[in-house]
């Protein structure tokens, strides 16, 4: 049987599909700098590797870039209890994997594992890994 469409199904699919806005909640975008001390909270990892791939890819990618790309680290790590060890996979490849994409398909990339994070943090993980 196929999904009959729905307002419920259609929010859904709307919500899958939207990029991450970095916002505190009922708020601004975050900037990267606020998006690193919300990292904070999560194991060490998390932050630490955000530091390390922030430095790498600071140079290379245009402000509001670098910003989308944070917030998209932040939004893995709040999906579920165990997300925050796919937000740290996703800050360790993000330097590899930004030198053989183009912006708008290495911020896609992100999004794909965001995604994957919703359904199994552990698919996210491996995903990110494999990248």
């Amino acid at each position: 049987m196929s999904k009959k469409p729905t307002s419920e199904n259609n929010a859904e699919d709307a919500e899958q599909l939207q990029e991450p806005t970095g916002q505190a909640p009922n708020g601004p975008k975050l900037t990267v700098q606020q998006i690193e001390t919300e990292l904070e909270q999560y194991p060490s990892p998390v932050a630490e590797r955000f530091r390390m791939a922030s430095g790498n890819l600071s140079g290379r990618l245009a402000d509001e870039t670098l910003q989308e790309w944070a917030a998209s680290g932040l939004e893995i790590a709040r999906k579920t209890v165990r997300s925050w060890e796919a937000a740290s996979e996703y800050f360790d490849s993000s330097a590899a994997v930004q030198r053989q994409l183009p912006s708008g398909q290495f911020l896609r990339w992100g999004r794909t594992g965001s995604s994957l994070c919703g359904e199994s943090p552990a698919l996210a993980v491996a995903f990110f890994k494999a990248s």
